[in-house]
C-alpha cells in the first residue's frame, strides 16, 4: 500500500497544535457570570467587596457633598439588603473594620433651607457604625474626623471644636476618655499602628491614647500644613506638605524617635506610595519622572522616566513589591482613558511590558491586573500576558469595577441601555478542574501511542514496498 508523502508532515502539524492547545487551556482562565446587580443610582463611583467577600458595597459620589449614595448587597445571591444611609445625610471617609464585620462612616444631616429665603442653619455632623450582616446601623456617635484603632476596637474622633480628642468603645459606643489638645485645632488625627499613640497633623503632636499624656513633638516646620501616614510595618511617619491643593514636598519620620530621616521628597499632585514591605516609596517629583526612595536611610535609589514626557503618571508597587505600574493621569487627577500602563522592575527601573488602557483594580499580590480597552482585560502582572477577556460587555458608560484581593472574584458596574440606574455583574473564577487536566493528559498520551503506532506502520508499508520492488 503507497501512502502519500506529506501524511507525516501532516500528523506533526497535528501534535503541535494539540500541545499548543492543550498549553493556552491552562494558561487562560474561565470566568462565568455569578449574580447580576441592579441598584436604581444612576452612577457608581467606587465598589468593593468585604475581606470575606461575603458583602458587596456601592458608592456614588455626590460632587462636593461627599457621597449622597450607598448600599449593601449580598454577595451569595446578588440581592440588595440595605441602603446605608436615610437621605439627607451625606458619608465620607467610609472605612471597614479590621474584621470586614462593620463598617465606619462620617455623616453629615444637611438642615433644611428656610421656605422663605435666609441663611441655611449649620449641618449636624456624627459618626456611624453599620452591621454588614443586617445592613443596620448600630452606632451613633458624636464627633468630627472619626478613625478606628488597628485593633477595631476603639473609635477616635474630635469634638465639636475641634480642640479635643474623644475615644469610643467601639462595641458598645461608650465614651473612654477625652484628650486635650490644647488651643491649636487637631487637624487629621492618626493613631500609631502600635495603637498606643495619637497624633495630630496640625500641632504635629503625640499623645499616649490610653493616659492621654503628651509623648513629644515631630520635627517637622511650623506654619505649614501636612498629610500624614504611616508605612505596612509602622516603622516610618510620611509627612506629606501642601499648598493650594497640591503636594509640594514629603518627609519621613522615624516613629520612635520622631526625627527626619535624610533628605527632603520632592513630589507633585499625587501622594507617594509604600512598598508592601514599607521598605522602599515610590514618588512623581515632577511630570513622568518616577523616583524610587529608600525609607531605611530617606535617600533615592535611582528614577526613570514613565510616559516618555506625555504628562503626569501615577505609580504604585504590584506584585509583592517587584514590579512598579504606572498609568497616565488627566488634568483632574483621574486615570486617563486609553493611555498605556506601563511596569517597570522595582529594582532598577527597566520597563518590562506596556498595555493600552486604563488601570481599574489590581489583587491583594499584584499578580492580575484589570484594564479597559474595548473589553476588559486581566492581565499578569510579572509578564503582562493576556490571561482573560471579558468581550461584550453591555456597559455604555459609568463603569466601575472592584477585584477581591485573591483575584477569584471580579465586579463590573455600569449604565445599561436609557433606562437608568447601573446593572453588575458578579464574575467567579472557575479554576481547572483536576479530572480536566487527567482526561487532557490522558488523551496526549493515547494521541501520541496511536501517532507512534501510525508512524511504524508507514515505515513498515514502504520497507515491504522497497523489498517488493528489489525483488522483482
Amino acid at each position: 500500500m503507497k501512502l502519500p508523502r506529506f501524511s507525516l508532515r501532516t500528523l506533526v502539524v497535528f501534535l503541535l497544535l494539540f500541545t499548543s492547545g492543550m498549553g493556552l487551556w491552562w494558561h487562560w482562565e474561565a470566568w462565568y457570570v455569578e449574580h447580576t446587580l441592579r441598584w436604581d443610582q444612576d452612577q457608581v463611583s467606587t465598589a468593593f467587596l468585604s475581606p470575606d467577600e461575603t458583602r458587596i458595597i456601592l458608592w456614588r459620589r455626590g460632587g462636593q457633598w461627599g457621597d449622597v449614595a450607598a448600599a449593601l448587597f449580598d454577595a451569595s445571591n446578588g440581592r440588595m439588603i440595605a441602603h446605608l444611609r436615610p437621605p439627607p445625610v451625606f458619608l465620607y471617609e467610609p472605612k471597614l473594620t479590621p474584621d470586614g464585620k462593620r463598617m465606619l462612616a462620617y455623616c453629615e444631616q444637611m438642615a433644611p433651607k428656610p421656605a422663605y429665603g435666609g441663611r441655611r442653619p449649620p449641618s449636624q455632623f456624627s459618626i456611624r457604625l453599620w452591621d454588614l450582616a443586617t445592613g443596620r446601623s448600630v452606632l451613633a456617635l458624636d464627633g468630627l474626623g472619626p478613625v478606628l484603632t488597628p485593633d477595631g476596637t476603639a473609635i477616635v474622633c474630635t469634638d465639636d471644636e475641634n480642640k479635643a480628642a474623644i475615644v469610643y468603645d467601639a462595641a458598645t459606643g461608650a465614651r473612654l476618655r477625652a484628650i486635650d489638645l490644647g488651643k491649636k485645632r487637631a487637624g487629621q488625627l492618626l493613631v500609631c499602628p502600635d495603637g498606643r499613640r495619637l497624633i495630630s497633623s496640625e500641632s504635629r503632636t503625640v499623645w499616649d491614647l490610653t493616659t492621654g499624656e503628651q509623648m513629644g513633638t515631630i520635627d517637622l516646620p511650623a506654619g505649614a500644613r501636612y498629610t500624614l501616614r504611616f508605612s505596612p510595618d509602622g516603622s516610618r511617619l510620611l509627612a506629606c506638605r501642601w499648598d493650594q491643593s497640591q503636594y509640594v514636598e514629603s518627609v519621613l519620620i522615624d516613629t520612635d524617635s520622631l526625627q527626619r530621616v535624610g533628605e527632603a521628597i520632592p513630589c507633585a499632585t499625587i501622594y507617594p506610595t509604600f512598598s508592601p514591605s514599607g521598605d522602599r516609596l515610590v514618588a512623581t517629583p515632577k511630570g513622568d519622572e518616577v523616583c524610587v526612595w529608600d525609607t531605611r536611610t530617606g535617600s533615592k535609589d535611582f528614577s526613570f522616566h514613565a510616559q516618555d514626557g506625555e504628562g503626569l503618571v501615577r505609580p504604585h508597587f504590584i506584585c509583592n513589591g517587584e514590579r512598579i505600574a504606572a498609568w497616565a493621569l488627566d488634568e483632574d487627577g483621574g486615570n486617563m482613558p486609553m493611555s498605556p500602563v506601563r511596569v517597570f522592575s522595582a529594582h532598577d527601573g527597566t520597563m518590562l511590558w506596556k498595555s493600552w488602557g486604563s488601570f481599574w483594580a489590581v489583587t491583594r499580590d499584584g499578580r492580575r491586573i484589570v484594564a479597559d480597552l474595548a473589553e476588559v482585560w486581566i492581565l499578569d502582572g510579572l509578564t503582562g500576558d493576556r490571561i482573560h477577556i471579558f468581550q461584550d460587555i453591555p456597559f455604555s458608560s459609568g463603569h466601575c469595577v472592584a477585584m477581591a484581593p485573591d483575584g477569584d472574584r471580579l465586579l463590573m458596574m455600569g449604565r445599561f441601555g436609557e433606562d437608568g440606574g447601573t446593572t453588575g455583574f458578579l464574575y467567579r473564577r472557575r479554576r481547572p478542574e483536576w479530572w480536566w487536566g487527567v482526561f487532557y493528559l490522558s488523551e496526549f498520551w493515547l494521541t501520541a501511542v496511536f501517532a507512534g503506532v501510525f508512524v511504524w506502520s508507514v515505515w513498515r508499508d514502504r520497507r515491504r514496498l522497497a523489498d517488493r520492488g528489489g525483488a522483482g
